[in-house]
């Protein structure tokens, strides 16, 4: 088994037990802590504490190879309903990439696309770009840990026009996770509920 595959079954683990974000509670102990300090001592660890954040973490779950069964399509989607997906770090580890092949009946790939997911320290969050293949469109996600949840909120564009979306990934176990996508076109008017829904469940590591 590899490095990032136990820790990736190491964070499932623990955003699956985690109900609430403790953020507030630290930053008092923190807090303490350096006010105990002398000025300029307390000064440089406050600095540190900010600069590190609290949750680089987050997406660690999602390292590995997955098979995806798509439940819920877009309304008119020719996409094959299996995928593929493998998320990897990159650039000496301060990010994720994944890739997602959609694959048709006979097994062939019939549509492309790819998530980069960065930790932003200064705001104790991720940001997420997700693109697809041969196709205009992205869109630009702010991701958090909330109620043991990964959630997701942005904007982006694709070929049906502007659009913002919510996404949430739960149920997540050291093996499978899900995932669900709202998305509305209208400004948030009115809501396609869900407009993606997929479970994902870890290829057996090669032998």
């Amino acid at each position: 088994m590899t490095n990032d595959t136990t820790r990736a079954r190491r964070r499932a683990s623990a955003i699956r037990n985690r109900s609430i974000r403790p953020r507030a509670l630290i930053a008092a102990g923190l807090w303490l802590m350096v006010s105990q300090l002398p000025m300029g001592c307390g000064e440089v660890r406050q600095a540190e504490v900010m600069k590190t954040g609290q949750n680089p973490n987050d997406f660690d779950f999602l390292l590995g190879e997955w098979e995806i069964a798509m439940l819920v399509m877009p309304e008119g989607s020719t996409v094959g309903r299996r995928a593929v997906s493998q998320v990897n770090r990159i650039l000496d580890g301060t990010a994720l990439f994944d890739e997602i092949r959609h694959l048709d009946e006979a097994g062939q790939v019939n549509f492309r696309g790819a998530s980069f997911r960065t930790y932003v320290p200064d705001s104790d969050a991720w940001y997420v770009v997700w693109m697809m293949a041969n196709v205009e469109g992205y869109s630009e996600l702010r991701a958090e840990v909330a109620d043991g949840e990964v959630r997701t909120s942005g904007r982006g564009r694709d070929p049906g026009g502007e659009l913002i979306e919510q996404g949430r990934y739960y149920d997540i176990s050291a093996d499978g996770y899900s995932f669900t996508l709202d998305r509305s076109y209208d400004g948030g008017k009115t809501w396609i509920r869900p407009f993606v829904s997929f479970r994902a469940t870890r290829r057996p590591a090669a032998r």
